[in-house]
């Protein structure tokens, strides 16, 4: 990951509430995370780069790096709403909802890969076993300990 994006997701902040506290437009937060992920050739203008160095109070040759771990962006709020198939009573939609989880992040957790899989696990009446088994398992604790913590 980059330096801008990591310090952005850092601090939380979303695109646009770093382009404006840089002064910038959204599209050029994108523009500079592409540039900084190329490396080499055009690298943008030096005083876009320091706008957001002042912003994120970091030095503009932390930002250029690329070699940060990555992060989950969680600055982008859409992303934590509830999904209008999703079955309240359902403990894998109540594990979701808590930890706040993006339906791709729910798969990954689930062992999959489709976030289409994650909807459908939180649409169900009544949940996979092996789901509520590797959630569980994720999370360190028996099935029954999952079950008693997200069932309504």
């Amino acid at each position: 990951m980059v330096g801008l994006e990591y310090f952005r997701i850092k601090r939380g902040l979303s695109c646009q509430e770093l382009a404006q506290l840089a002064g910038v437009s959204s599209t050029r937060v994108f523009s500079y995370v592409n540039y900084a992920r190329k490396g080499g050739g055009s690298r943008g203008r030096s005083h876009v780069w320091l706008a957001f160095s002042n912003a994120l109070t970091t030095p503009v040759d932390d930002l250029l790096r690329s070699d940060y771990p990555g992060l989950i962006d969680r600055t982008n709020r859409l992303k934590f709403r509830e999904a209008k198939t999703a079955n309240n009573s359902n403990p894998i939609t109540q594990y979701k909802l808590r930890h706040c989880l993006s339906l791709p992040e729910l798969a990954a957790r689930l062992g999959k890969t489709s976030r289409e899989c994650a909807r459908l696990a939180c649409a169900a009446d009544i949940p996979s076993d092996k789901h509520i088994r590797a959630l569980a398992a994720y999370e360190g604790i028996s099935v029954r300990e999952f079950l008693n913590t997200y069932t309504n």
